[in-house]
C-alpha cells in the first residue's frame, strides 16, 4: 500500500500518515511535494502497490481518506470522510517498527454495512483470517471508529483511531477528490 498527502498538507496529517504506515504491513509513506496524482500513480503501479491512499486535509487535520487501485488508472474506488486521534491524543507512547515482511490483515467488525465493507476493501482487510496485524470496525451511533492492533506489540490498540461518519452519503460515492 501506498500512502500519501494532498498537496498542501497540515504536520497533523504527516504525523497520521505515518502513525497509519507503522502498522501496515508493507505500507509505504511518501510525502507528496509537487506530485500529482497521475506521478503518484505510476510511483504506486511502479513499485506494485495494489493500493494507495491519498490523506485529504481540511483546516489543518486529516478529513478525507480517497483510494486508488494503480491497476484502474484514475478511477477513485473509495472515499471515506473522517476524524483522527494520533497516538499522542489517545495517550500511547509505544514506539511501532515498520512491517516489512508479507503479513495479512485481519479485521475484527460489529458494523454490518457498506462503509465497513469499504473500510476492509480499502485498508486490505479480511474477515475470514486471525492475523497478528488487524483493523478493528466499531460501530457507535451514527459514527464508525477504526482502531489498529498488532499483537506483536500489544492485545490493545495501538493507534492512531479512525472516526469515520456514517450518516455522510458522500462515503459512498467515487467522484474524484479535488486536488
Amino acid at each position: 500500500m501506498l500512502l500519501t498527502t494532498s498537496r498542501r498538507t497540515s504536520q497533523r496529517t504527516r504525523t497520521f500518515c505515518k502513525e497509519l504506515a507503522s502498522i501496515l504491513p508493507f505500507c509505504e509513506y511518501v510525502n507528496r511535494g509537487k506530485k500529482s496524482v497521475r506521478e503518484i500513480l505510476e510511483m504506486g503501479f511502479k513499485e506494485a502497490h495494489n493500493r494507495i491512499i491519498i490523506v485529504e486535509t481540511k483546516d489543518g487535520n486529516p478529513y478525507i481518506l480517497s483510494s486508488l487501485d494503480p491497476k484502474k488508472g484514475l478511477e477513485w474506488s473509495k472515499r471515506l470522510y473522517i476524524t483522527i486521534k494520533t497516538r499522542k491524543d489517545l495517550g500511547i507512547r509505544t514506539k511501532v517498527q515498520p512491517l516489512r515482511e508479507d503479513i495479512p490483515v485481519g479485521m475484527i467488525c460489529n458494523a454490518d454495512d457498506e462503509t465497513a465493507s469499504y473500510i476492509a476493501d480499502m485498508f486490505e482487510a479480511d474477515k475470514g483470517i486471525e492475523s497478528e496485524v488487524a483493523v478493528q470496525v466499531i460501530a457507535k451511533g451514527d459514527a464508525l471508529f477504526i482502531d489498529f492492533i498488532r499483537s506483536d506489540i500489544s492485545s490493545r490498540p495501538i493507534g492512531p483511531q479512525i472516526r469515520v461518519r456514517k450518516d455522510d452519503n458522500d462515503n459512498r460515492d467515487n467522484r474524484p477528490v479535488g486536488q
